[in-house]
């Protein structure tokens, strides 16, 4: 047996043979085991390589060695038509449901449409040249790709009732191997040799999606997910929302390593710190190019008020600044110096205070418009304070320390309320969810910790990363929580269940800072390679583990999903 095909109706299969027959079995009730005595159709003993369905069912068409396409009345058993255009073995035949246009390709890539009502031929690809090692229509059949072993990717469009045809060529250094369109015909997903690449055939825009460790076998689209399997024995799936782009989308490169990144509470701007004492403020409702806020010195940190129209910014120096987000060039409108190193800031959630952390131990909080000096937060040590994070009601005020832990101030009666110890290295970034309920920590020691704000009680610990966890952020309905590494990792973490959920992304350095956007579907970071990306954070997580789990048949290796940036496995 060559080839099997299902009628749409899934009552009948049609089988071809090397003896020259296709078969037809009818399967009582859709189950193979009540099939009966099946219809022969006979040819003169060439081998049949491939058969096709009629969209009514009543007819069965069978492409043969000697290049032949043989269609037959399924009922009378007589032969209907004998179509003779192809000059090589016919590889494959497939019959429009819309127009009923019958459609057959040889092991040259030649391919010949007929009307399937009065058979006559319609039109014809020429040959590509060589061999196609695979032909793939696209969905709405406008398309057809031809992988080549000499000519690399050549995607044909052409209307079958006219005589006119369109060709676009795709090249790359690799052997293309495999390929799949998108749902919607605009993109081609091709895997050559390693590689995994995409383009969108109007415009000839690629994507390299990225590389396996050995060839790349099969591809298949869903959605807006893109999954490979190759000779390595992995699964790895690609996200390509949008046209042809990917979940990560670079903002700007700042010159200098990225320190902090920051949203306005209403979305509409953006803004990141850089080592060499730049500020960069993204205007992104109104599609803008990027202002530079310059510094003297380096920068620790910047954050944008609530509403987004000043900006937040402290360096090494003793100094915070606060400017006009809207116009860069101009002096701050508050410059304060503190005794000691500035190791944080941040803005209350109302954007009337501002909180300031300093390396020996005290947290001041101040008059956002004025300066003044509101509340002096000290530490019973005089341990280094790093950032502070403020509960969304604004009365507590939470801060991390070098002495493995961190404490929750009441800012109007100056105490401390709750501290909280489990890290076993420093802690370096706190935030609160947005009930005010738990508390998010990550430390050098690698783990993120939640925590239950009132007992001071560890919920969870969230292990995954392979460096220090440099930055921490609740989605803003509760229900995820972000982190950012030194290992350039970017996580998503279920708070719930102490589980990791995805691994977003990866930068090509350490990540300092992250930032949820206000509506929850992105998370921006900053890296010590330069860059400002956004994440997608919508993607159906559990939907893809299905679909890998069902083209994987084993349990990867833990360097495996480290190398595919997949959560770690279950511990045995």
């Amino acid at each position: 047996m060559t080839a099997v095909a299902w009628s749409r109706e899934g009552t009948h299969l049609a089988t071809a043979s090397d003896d020259g027959t296709v078969r037809v079995l009818e399967v009582g009730g859709g189950h193979p085991d009540t099939a009966r005595d099946p219809v022969v159709l006979t040819r003169d003993g060439v081998r049949i390589r491939c058969v096709a369905w009629s969209p009514e069912g009543h007819r069965v068409a069978g492409g043969a060695h000697d290049g032949r396409v043989t269609v037959w009345d399924v009922a009378t058993r007589a032969v209907l038509a004998e179509l003779a255009e192809h000059d090589e073995p016919v590889d494959g035949l497939e019959w429009e449901p819309e127009d009923g246009t019958l459609r057959g390709t040889d092991v040259r890539g030649t391919t010949h449409s007929w009307d399937g009502g009065t058979y006559t031929r319609l039109n014809a690809f020429p040959e590509s040249g060589l061999p196609p090692r695979q032909v793939v229509p696209s969905p709405d059949r406008r398309f057809r790709a031809l992988l080549t072993d000499g000519h690399g990717v050549q995607v044909w469009a052409m209307d079958v009732r006219n005589e006119g045809e369109a060709r676009q060529s795709f090249s790359s250094r690799e052997q293309p191997t495999c390929a799949t369109w998108s749902p919607d015909s605009r993109c081609l997903a091709v895997g050559a040799d390693h590689i995994v690449r995409v383009w969108e055939v109007a415009t000839r825009q690629e994507t390299v999606l990225g590389r396996h460790a050995d060839t790349v076998n099969a591809l298949a689209w869903h959605g807006h997910h893109v999954v490979s399997v190759s000779r390595d024995r992995t699964a790895v799936l690609w996200d390509v929302a949008g046209v042809c782009g990917r979940t990560s989308t670079f903002l700007g490169r700042c010159g200098s390593g990225v320190t902090s990144v920051t949203w306005s509470e209403d979305g509409s701007r953006f803004a990141a710190g850089t080592e060499q004492g730049s500020a960069w403020v993204w205007g992104l409702g109104e599609g803008s190019a990027p202002v530079e806020f310059s510094w003297m010195g380096q920068l620790v940190t910047v954050a944008l008020s609530p509403d987004g129209t000043r900006l937040l910014s402290a360096g090494r120096n003793p100094q915070v600044a606060v400017w006009n987000a809207a116009t860069p060039g101009t002096a701050p409108l508050i410059a304060l110096g503190h005794g000691d190193r500035v190791t944080g800031i941040s803005w209350a959630p109302d954007g009337t205070r501002v909180a300031v952390t300093v390396r020996d131990g005290t947290t001041w909080v101040r008059d956002a418009g004025t300066g003044d000096e509101l509340a002096v937060l000290s530490a019973e040590e005089s341990y280094w304070i790093g950032g502070g994070a403020w509960s969304r009601d604004g009365r507590f005020l939470a801060a991390s320390s070098t002495d493995n832990r961190f404490c929750v101030w009441d800012v109007e009666r100056q105490v401390v309320v709750t501290t909280f110890r489990g890290h076993s290295d420093r802690v370096q970034c706190v935030a609160w969810s947005l009930d005010g309920r738990r508390v998010a920590s990550g430390s050098r020691d690698g783990t993120a910790r939640v925590w239950d704000t009132g007992t001071g009680a560890e919920l969870c610990v969230l292990r995954g990363h392979l460096d220090r966890v440099q930055d921490v952020d609740w989605s803003p309905d509760g229900r995820q929580v972000a982190t950012v590494s030194w290992d350039g990792t970017v996580r998503l973490w279920d708070p719930d269940e102490g589980r990791e959920r995805v691994v977003l992304g990866v930068h090509d350095d350490q990540v300092n800072a992250l930032a949820w956007h206000p509506d929850g579907t992105w998370v921006a970071t900053g890296s010590r390679d330069g860059t400002v990306r956004t994440w997608e954070t919508t993607t159906d997580v559990d939907a893809l583990v299905e679909l890998a789990r069902s083209r994987v048949f084993r349990e990867l290796t833990a360097e495996e999903r480290r190398g595919l940036l997949l959560p770690a496995g279950p511990t045995p």
